[in-house]
């Protein structure tokens, strides 16, 4: 490219493993990249605050009901 001091190995790893944990799940992340080991994954495992923004707006729904369901079954 021409980028003099400029090391794409570790961008493209962050970007990928952060890609698979967000689709997948980081378990399955950390054996589709070949980490053995917690702390070298955590290295490259970043997920952005808007991504967890996401991913708790999208379970939002589903966690009312089962709070709303085991309101009305606790209810003498």
């Amino acid at each position: 490219m021409g980028i003099e001091g400029v090391d794409l190995y570790g961008g493209t790893r962050h970007s990928t493993v952060s890609d698979l944990a967000i689709r997948k799940s980081p378990e399955t992340a950390k054996i589709a990249t070949g980490h053995t080991t917690n702390r070298a994954f955590e290295r490259y495992m970043r997920i952005e605050l808007d991504a967890v923004r996401n991913i708790y707006e999208d379970v939002r729904p589903q966690c009312q009901e089962s709070v709303r369901d085991f309101q009305t079954s606790t209810k003498p």
